[in-house]
């Protein structure tokens, strides 16, 4: 008499040889691409900052200069008397002070006004969206005609004593101001999705459990939501520290190359570094290589620590 042996099922899976091919090749792409774009030209940028680029004729060499970039950020940071690095630093702290302070609090608040479907929400959640849906361009181009062409009009109406003609070329106090209000409008929409979704992970239990404990609508918001979502704010805090340097705040759009000094900076400050030579001359790259280098050595420490802080000391779900 013969006993059938039943066959031994065939692994399936991402452990077999097909699941493993498979596997590989949907990471590979990806992979490639994290090596490239990212490892690969910050590994070169390091290596740029202590290179120098010179052109002959149209012939490009580069060269070993050990600190010498290093050297001339401190003589212009020292000597230059219209103190332009000093400005940058200022400006793009306050723009980072607007960042966490003004813009996170604000998109929190209405993120919960939202999640609450209060009065109006669909129509908040629709017009506060609109900037991260269109082009940044069409905003920018309507702000300007809007500050540029009505905002001076109207106050002329009711000041002809002292007329205004512009706005963004006062660079004495109104256009800052001006900058500050489109850079709040812009980015205000960013994070109100990710806070959204934070909101929607809070249990619902939760909630009523404070609700039947007596909370009020402002309890709930800082003692149930904050730390339901802390979590998120950290990581949209860290973000905004690490891109700190490189924040533009919209000045290449309104000033293209001719942005005032005194609203300029760093990253508008780096960016205008390699384009007044030319896109396609690398000439000014080491410079803005050795910029980038020293900013990171700064602000990647500070970034650190205060993702440690805000998690060491931040509310905590339970």
């Amino acid at each position: 008499m013969t006993i059938a042996r039943s066959k031994k099922p065939h692994n399936v899976g991402w452990f077999n040889k097909e699941g493993k091919i498979f596997y590989g090749l949907l990471i590979a792409l990806p992979i490639l691409q994290f090596c490239i774009f990212y490892i690969g030209v910050n590994f070169n940028s390091i290596l740029l900052a202590f290179q120098s680029y010179t052109n002959f004729g149209g012939i490009e060499k580069s060269e070993w200069v050990g600190f010498q970039n290093f050297q001339e950020i401190w003589k212009i940071l020292t000597t230059d008397p219209d103190n332009t690095l000093l400005v940058c630093l200022k400006n793009t702290f306050y723009f980072f002070l607007i960042d966490a302070f003004v813009i996170m609090p604000l998109s929190l608040l209405f993120g919960y006004y939202i999640y609450k479907k209060a009065f109006l929400a669909n129509f908040f959640k629709v017009m506060l969206f609109l900037p991260s849906v269109i082009c940044s361009m069409v905003f920018v181009i309507f702000y300007n005609y809007f500050v540029e062409g009505v905002i001076p009009q109207l106050v002329n109406a009711f000041n002809s004593e002292n007329p205004i003609y512009t706005i963004f070329g006062d660079p004495n106090g109104l256009a800052m101001l001006a900058l500050i209000i489109f850079y709040i409008w812009i980015n205000f929409s960013g994070s109100i999705l990710l806070y959204l979704n934070a909101m929607s992970s809070i249990p619902t239990s939760t909630i009523e459990a404070a609700k039947i404990d007596g909370a009020n609508e402002f309890e709930i918001f800082l003692n149930v939501i904050i730390p339901g979502c802390w979590k998120t704010i950290v990581s949209l805090f860290i973000i905004a520290c690490a891109s700190t340097a490189s924040n533009q705040a919209f000045l290449f759009s309104f000033y293209g190359g001719n942005a005032p000094g005194s609203l300029q900076t760093l990253g508008y400050y780096q960016f205008m570094i390699v384009i007044a030579s030319g896109q396609e001359n690398p000439i000014s790259y080491p410079m803005a290589s050795a910029y980038g280098v020293l900013l990171t050595l700064i602000i990647a420490p500070l970034t650190f620590l205060l993702r440690y802080l805000m998690n060491r000391f931040g509310p905590s779900e339970d």
